[in-house]
């Protein structure tokens, strides 16, 4: 069951990022199947090269945090530019801010040129 839960909200913050990456979208609504969908609600810079997305979920039935550590180069993207992606889960037990409190992701060299998602996995 918390495996489900865990890849509904992995979906999410898919979601989330396509809204992120796609200039002027950040409050867009992403259409699925049975016309709900994801949608960003609030987005907050909390750091030179960190944002925080909350994400409102209807397959969650809540919203969710999302936490980014953009790449080089994201606030000059040209269309059609994309970069790796990099998710990164807390395991058990955290939030979504726990990699950049707990560790230093953010000063990692070999990450100046990816997109990473830091999501929470709830089990509950």
């Amino acid at each position: 069951m918390c495996h489900g839960r865990i890849r509904l909200l992995i979906w999410t913050a898919a979601l989330a990022l396509l809204m992120a990456v796609l200039p002027g979208t950040a409050s867009a609504v992403v259409g699925v199947a049975g016309g709900g969908g994801a949608r960003v609600v609030a987005e907050e810079n909390v750091g030179p090269n960190l944002v925080d997305l909350t994400v409102s979920s209807p397959a969650l039935g809540r919203t969710a945090k999302v936490r980014l550590l953009i790449p080089d180069g994201w606030n000059e993207q040209r269309r059609g530019e994309s970069w790796p992606v990099l998710y990164l889960l807390h395991g058990c037990c955290d939030t979504y801010d726990s990699w950049t409190r707990q560790t230093d992701v953010e000063t990692l060299p070999q990450l100046r040129h990816v997109l990473v998602v830091m999501t929470s996995a709830s089990c509950s």
